[in-house]
């Protein structure tokens, strides 16, 4: 049929499919174009609302930064910045990635570039300008709960700087940081920095999730000063090289572990003047477990300015009763002085308890020997110390003791020796420190040939105090007791000392000399310190002679040539007083005396120096047994310095009479100079002897010396005179002689050796001698011997001599005095020659006699010298006590 149509209807099917497949294309086109847009859009949307939501996470006022590329691949931003006056600044970051690992939440590499970090302190908090919150969070601002997502980065690298201002701290350091992040927050980083140029090493390995982190720290070799120049205010040279290492492991749920370890390669430093330097290596380890330290020291070997090695063995610590122990050594090198190195051990005990922290350090010290300048020899045994401190919140408390060994010091014939010293201490440090010091129970001895010198009791004390103001006040008590021969000296001193105040109580020194238990002197004086030491005043007590002695002096320790000491007193003395008690022999003595002396002891240059000045006047001694006195005798004796025993020269003693037998010397006068105590140098001797002068030259007396020869010079003797004390008491007449009579002293003997006396030539003299009979004494009448001495024995009535002379010589102990006379008597004698005796004999009184033109007479006279002298009895008196 016309009109109807030919083709078949389409299915709706595929009419949908159409529609479908047309709506796609046109959705991913307009996905593309949309894409395409945010794509070109991202840098500004970041600008517009990412970057104001980054500033108000980090709570800071604006955050700045320049968006070059934001796309699929990755982003790069330049110039970030937290403000015009940021603490931060990076200068590029990069962040690479591709779509699909972006999907998965990977990012394939992070890059910061020039990163600078400024932390700067104020009112000691350090914070980065911009980022006020970033230092300052606290438990409370941290989150609970653990992260449950992380971005995967397979790597990131920082580079920059970070700046370190703080008050007393400036420091710039580069920063060179590289690491990764899994997915399971997993955070692996390795820091590479330089401290003042020396190279540092940081790895850190830390969960995110958990929070267990683990820190190492290594420094290879760093140089001491470089590092020193970090720490402020520190201006203590130090040399050498440094290694360090630390590790550091812990978390939430792990206990905190510490690793550490140190070595020192050849380090050296300067203190003052001193040079100090450690050779070799020391090393340190430490490791903590949570609940045990393990720490090891190698020595430390020091040889600038001595040489020493430092060792500390069997570290233990108590952490349940807090408490840590461990043993010490120090060795020290060879020391020039030294036969031995000096070398001390001991142990350390720290801990903690509800009082405070406590410390204590025992040590000994072995027994060390030397000498000093290359003189003194000396010795010290073991010694033994220990030391307490008590650190508590109101102070610290510090306790000492020393138990000093055996001190021996010795030099040539010199010796002394100090043993049992024990030394206490104690000071309290906090708001009014003080403390107290003593010294007790040592014993000093002192020895050399002749002499010992000991302390009976030896004590110092002394307290400090800060409270109103710093004072120390002490005391020093110490007894002594000195013995040369028979010879004993004791003493007590008791001193009190106060700084910088005076102080107030006065003290005493009491000393007391003794002679075989017989006491010869005592001091006893009061001591008071003043500004610039120690003044005496008190009196010296020469027991003996019953004398007083004013004493008075000062002593400054700090300054000794300004110490000195005075002894100055007058006295008139009975004898023989208490000397007797000491020379028995004096007991039968009287007389008495004037005593003058003065002596002053300084010590200049520290060396003591005592001038001493001596007068003895009016001395009158007498011993009416003996029939020996002395009259009129004056002593004076000046030392410069009495320490040397030597007098000055031309020391005078003289007397108005000396009798001793029938001898007499009058106004006699003696020049002398004590040279030591065993010499007594007797410069010249005169005296008046029979109206002469008699005299001799020097000669020394030595105490133990029993022999001695000295010439006596006689000119001017009157001869009556001389014969009369001779034992001829009847002798007058006139005439003079002169010569030398050697007088022979030995061992307790008296002897005259061919002495003799001759006239004045051209003097002539008259002798009268009553009592000649003595001469023909024992004689028998008839014999030719008889009428030649009856003769003499006539003569010698009235005879006048041309010349005269007279020899002694002791025979046997006796006197022998041959007198020789050339003259004539001076009236005939009543003898007439008898040729049957073949000599001359007595007549009758009815005969004229003789007329004698001229004779010789000589005549021996034997006369018993110790009591012509009554030196015998004199010594016997000596020897027995009078």
């Amino acid at each position: 049929m016309y009109g109807m149509s030919s083709h078949k209807p389409v299915p709706r099917s595929r009419v949908w499919a159409s529609c479908i497949g047309r709506g796609i294309t046109l959705v991913l086109a307009m996905s593309v174009i949309l894409f395409w847009a945010l794509y070109l859009a991202l840098p500004w949307l970041g600008t517009r609302y990412a970057l104001p939501l980054l500033a108000e996470i980090l709570d800071t006022p604006h955050v700045e930064a320049k968006i070059e590329r934001a796309g699929l691949s990755g982003v790069d931003i330049h110039s970030i910045s937290l403000g015009p006056e940021a603490g931060m600044t990076i200068r590029r970051l990069h962040v690479h990635w591709n779509f699909f690992d972006l999907v998965q939440g990977r990012i394939e590499r992070i890059e910061l570039v020039d990163a600078q970090v400024h932390l700067v302190e104020n009112n000691e908090q350090w914070s980065i300008a911009g980022l006020p919150k970033l230092l300052a969070l606290n438990n409370d601002d941290e989150q609970k709960g653990e992260l449950g997502f992380f971005p995967i980065i397979n790597e990131f690298f920082v580079d920059g700087r970070i700046f370190l201002d703080g008050s007393q701290l400036h420091i710039s350091l580069p920063i060179s940081m590289a690491g990764r992040l899994d997915g399971s927050g997993q955070l692996t980083t390795q820091i590479h920095t330089a401290l003042a140029g020396q190279a540092l090493d940081l790895r850190i390995d830390a969960h995110l999730k958990t929070g267990d982190v683990t820190l190492a720290c290594f420094v290879p070799s760093a140089s001491l000063a470089s590092l020193a120049s970090l720490l402020p205010g520190f201006s203590l040279p130090l040399g050498g090289q440094v290694g360090l290492g630390i590790h550091v492991a812990g978390g939430h749920n792990a206990p905190l572990i510490v690793g550490a370890n140190m070595t020192l390669d050849r380090g050296y430093t300067l203190l003052g003047s001193n040079y100090l330097a450690q050779e070799g290596q020391f090393s340190a380890q430490a490791h903590w477990d949570g609940s045990a330290l393990a720490l090891g020291l190698a020595p430390l070997e020091l040889i600038s300015p001595i040489a020493l090695v430092v060792s500390v063995e069997d570290l233990h610590f108590d952490f349940s009763r807090q408490k840590f122990s461990c043993q010490w050594r120090v060795a020290f090198g060879k020391i020039p002085s030294l036969n031995t190195a000096p070398e001390l051990f001991g142990s350390l005990e720290a801990g903690q308890d509800s009082q405070g922290i406590t410390l204590q350090i025992q040590g000994q010290v072995l027994a060390m020997a030397g000498t000093i300048d290359d003189q003194v020899a000396f010795n010290l045994e073991s010694s033994v110390f220990t030391l307490a401190a008590l650190i508590s919140p109101t102070g610290t408390r510090l306790d000492g003791d020393v138990t000093l060994g055996e001190v021996q010091l010795s030099q040539d014939t010199l010796s002394a020796t100090l043993n049992g010293v024990n030394i206490l201490g104690n000071a309290t440090l906090g708001t009014n420190p003080q403390g107290s010091f003593r010294m007790q129970g040592g014993k000093v001895v002192f020895k050399q040939p002749g002499l010992n010198v000991s302390s009976t009791s030896l004590e110092v004390q002394a307290q400090f105090t800060t409270s109103p103001e710093f004072q120390v006040q002490g005391t020093l008590k110490a007894g002594v007791v000195g013995q040369s021969g028979d010879a004993r000296v004791t003493s007590t001193l008791n001193v009190p000392m106060s700084w910088p105040q005076v102080a107030l109580e006065p003290g005493f020194v009491q000393a007391k000399l003794a002679w075989n238990k017989i006491d010869l002197a005592q001091i006893s004086s009061r001591i008071v310190q003043d500004d610039h030491g120690i003044a005496l005043n008190g009196q010296l007590d020469l027991t003996l002679l019953a004398a007083k002695i004013g004493l008075k002096g000062h002593l400054a320790p700090f300054d000794l040539a300004q110490s000195w000491v005075e002894i100055k007193g007058k006295q008139h003395i009975t004898l023989p007083a208490k000397i007797s008690q000491f020379v028995p022999q004096l007991s039968s003595w009287t007389g008495e005396t004037n005593l003058d002396l003065e002596a002053k002891l300084t010590l200049p240059q520290g060396v003591p120096r005592c001038p001493l000045s001596l007068h003895i006047k009016d001395l009158r001694l007498n011993h009416e047994q003996s029939k020996i006195s002395l009259a009129g005798a004056r002593v004076s004796l000046s030392f410069m310095d009495v320490l040397s025993l030597r007098s000055d020269p031309d020391q005078r003693a003289s007397f108005d009479t000396l009798q001793t037998g029938s001898i007499v010397l009058e106004q006699g006068d003696i020049h002398f100079q004590l040279e030591a105590l065993h010499s007594i140098l007797v410069e010249t001797c005169t005296a008046i002897w029979a109206g002469g002068k008699v005299g001799t030259q020097a000669f020394r007396i030595n105490p133990g010396v029993e022999e001695y020869l000295v010439d006596l010079y006689c000119d001017r003797v009157d001869l009556a005179q001389a014969l009369g004390q001779f034992g001829m008491s009847q002798t007058k007449g006139g005439g003079s002689v002169n010569g030398r009579i050697p007088v022979h002293y030995t061992h307790g003997s008296l002897s005259f050796d061919n002495g003799f006396l001759y006239s004045t030539p051209g003097e002539n003299g008259v002798l009268r001698i009553e009592g000649t009979h003595i001469l023909t004494a024992g004689v028998p009448p008839d014999s030719p011997q008889y009428g030649q001495l009856d003769l003499a024995a006539e003569a010698l009535k009235d005879f006048a001599y041309e010349w005269a002379k007279i020899r002694m010589n002791t025979v046997d102990q006796e006197l022998v005095v041959s007198l020789e006379l050339d003259g004539k008597p001076a009236h005939p004698l009543p003898f007439s020659f008898d040729r049957e005796l073949g000599g001359f004999a007595r007549v009758s009184a009815e005969s004229p006699g003789s007329v004698f033109q001229g004779i010789r007479l000589d005549v021996n006279f034997k006369l018993p010298l110790d009591q012509l002298l009554q030196y015998k009895q004199l010594l016997e008196l000596m020897n027995k006590g009078g």
